[in-house]
């Protein structure tokens, strides 16, 4: 990990303006937990992108995470509400939002905040899954699990499956979780379960393509996201 992080940062130096590569170079030193350089790059990619499409949430959870970490609990409460500003019109985004609040909660030692917080990502899951993405969705499931909200968790886990049911990393992050949890006779055979529901749907979908029932072969490809909404 200090071998890619080395590498992101000679990358940097020929295209400081990128706000991709800041991001990762940020994630990379986090991870390293080298929280004054990821700092940096969180900074920098938020500057760099500002006015444009590219400054997403993930450079603000970034940097309100790495306050956390950095003892500045006040910096990393107005990342987060200046996030929450920034997305305030994005279904999707305020997910993220009151995961990463949840998160820096936690971090801070706020268990009924965090709570509090993650409730909410999950409500604004359920009412708009279509706006969430996978790994989103796994971090909430996280915060559930280690919140006692299995039913939820597993809700969560079977979203990110249903969208990146054929994702190796999608597949090991969910085993993971179930590990985590203290749930690991439980995690493969959930995995197992999802996917061969998502293969069958999708198969059912085929076969009416071929038969010329093309709009119901559509309806049948859209059933592993819309079967989340069924799941609470």
């Amino acid at each position: 990990m200090q071998e890619a992080q080395e590498v992101t940062a000679q990358a940097l130096q020929r295209s400081w303006k990128s706000v991709s590569r800041q991001r990762r170079y940020g994630e990379l030193a986090f991870r390293n937990e080298d929280y004054e350089s990821a700092e940096k790059a969180f900074k920098q990619a938020l500057r760099v992108g500002k006015g444009s499409c590219l400054r997403g949430p993930a450079e603000f959870a970034g940097l309100a995470l790495t306050m956390v970490k950095r003892g500045v609990p006040v910096e990393a409460i107005k990342t987060v509400e200046t996030m929450a500003r920034e997305f305030r019109e994005d279904t999707g985004a305020q997910v993220h939002v009151a995961l990463v609040g949840a998160q820096v909660q936690q971090g801070l030692g706020n268990a009924a905040l965090s709570q509090e917080s993650t409730k909410r990502a999950v409500q604004l899951f359920q009412e708009h899954p279509e706006t969430v993405t996978g790994d989103v969705a796994m971090d909430v499931a996280q915060l559930c699990f280690q919140q006692g909200d299995a039913d939820a968790a597993r809700d969560l886990l079977r979203y990110a499956l249903r969208n990146q049911h054929e994702d190796a990393a999608t597949q090991q992050r969910v085993l993971h979780l179930f590990n985590e949890a203290g749930l690991a006779s439980e995690g493969q055979s959930f995995i197992d379960a999802t996917v061969e529901e998502v293969a069958e749907i999708n198969n059912q979908g085929v076969r009416l393509a071929q038969e010329g029932r093309l709009e119901e072969s559509i309806s049948f490809f859209e059933k592993p996201r819309a079967a989340c909404r069924a799941t609470w």
